[in-house]
């Protein structure tokens, strides 16, 4: 299920469905975010937290960036491939930095958090899913900014820059995957009204209320770009100022504001350097919950779990709203019987990945990194 389902299933418990566009919908999607971190909490090592990702070394770099969501180093191997093993990598606190030196290939890892940022940024950005190419209006980039990080508002993970090409444009090393500005949308229509509406798709874009007065640019139609007047998350619909070019699978790009070296952002460092590119550097860590903002968004919980979901968000949104005919004592009891069936057959992250269950050394989410 995703937000949206999951804000109808509670309020139609209450037979409050006819309200759910009215001001209950923004007070229901903080329960459920409030229910999944309760959930969450009654285990420390949840295996669906547990996540994998494969970086790409790049020749005489040791520092890259980790997904936005890792809360916890597990493993980091350096030149897995395929099935024949990397070197393992000690993963050690920031504070014992002096006990490695650079080595010609990885032997160690920390993780870094970025402090305030050396770089002020001016203007702001139009990142696109799926390109490389960042550009920006008013913007300052200049040759100080290549091998920096750069993030964007909207989406939150990080990226390394590989290139600058002029005060308004830089490319990153890898694809922006911002799922804000996911997916492709169309525009049909033959009259200026018609052109208007801007269509994305339930499955793959994220359109969101808080766009409205963000500027938009869609492919297609050169240099012009649009301000979005009107935003239907249910529909993943826009309604823009001006009657756009038509289309169908056309590229767009939200404005947003952006970082460069944004500020508590994980940053994986490794000791020694390595010395070509193309190797893969895999990471095996725990991940934290984002909360749910965009109607389409989806829990880390597992699907077949997304009811125990909605049963913690009934309990307390009932417990807070009584309505006659909702019985607290009877959703306990369920809620109760959900979470101890969730924990008897959740399995535990040391068999369900070969790794060891023991706490990890070096933990991201909710303080600093301290030795």
């Amino acid at each position: 299920m995703n937000l949206n389902q999951m804000v109808s299933r509670v309020l139609r418990a209450g037979r409050q469905q006819s309200r759910v566009e009215s001001h209950l919908k923004q007070s229901v999607k903080e329960i459920i975010n409030e229910a999944i971190q309760e959930i969450l909490s009654y285990s420390s090592e949840w295996s669906f937290l547990h996540k994998t990702a494969t970086l790409l070394s790049i020749a005489d770099v040791n520092e890259y960036a980790l997904p936005f969501n890792c809360a916890s180093l597990i493993n980091v191997e350096y030149g897995r491939d395929g099935n024949t093993a990397g070197t393992t990598l000690t993963i050690f606190q920031p504070s014992l930095v002096a006990r490695y030196t650079q080595n010609e290939s990885p032997v160690a890892a920390t993780v870094i958090q970025l402090t305030e940022s050396p770089y002020s940024v001016a203007g702001y950005v139009y990142p696109t899913w799926g390109i490389k190419e960042i550009v920006g209006v008013q913007t300052t980039f200049d040759e100080e900014v290549v091998g920096r990080f750069f993030k964007s508002e909207m989406d939150g993970e990080v990226y390394r820059i590989a290139t600058f090409q002029d005060e308004n444009t830089i490319t990153l090393q890898n694809e922006f995957g911002g799922r804000h500005q996911a997916g492709r949308v169309k525009v049909t229509g033959s009259t200026d009204a018609e052109k208007k509406v801007v269509y994305g798709n339930i499955n793959t874009t994220n359109f969101a209320e808080w766009m409205i007065g963000r500027y938009i640019q869609i492919d297609g139609n050169g240099s012009n770009i649009f301000t979005i007047v009107a935003v239907d998350e249910d529909r993943q619909k826009l309604t823009i100022d001006a009657a756009s070019n038509t289309g169908n699978d056309l590229f767009f790009s939200v404005q947003d504001n952006y970082q460069i070296d944004p500020p508590n952002a994980p940053i994986l460092r490794l000791f020694g350097t390595p010395s070509v590119s193309n190797e893969n550097i895999v990471i095996d860590y725990y991940a934290w919950q984002p909360e749910l903002t965009g109607a389409f968004d989806v829990p880390l919980i597992p699907n077949n779990y997304h009811w125990l979901i909605v049963l913690f968000a009934q309990e307390i949104w009932f417990s807070e709203n009584p309505i006659e005919g909702v019985s607290i004592d009877r959703l306990r009891r369920r809620k109760d019987l959900g979470i101890a069936n969730f924990l008897n057959n959740e399995d535990v992250i040391g068999e369900a990945s070969g790794l060891s269950a023991e706490p990890d050394p070096v933990h991201l989410k909710g303080t600093n990194i301290v030795g």
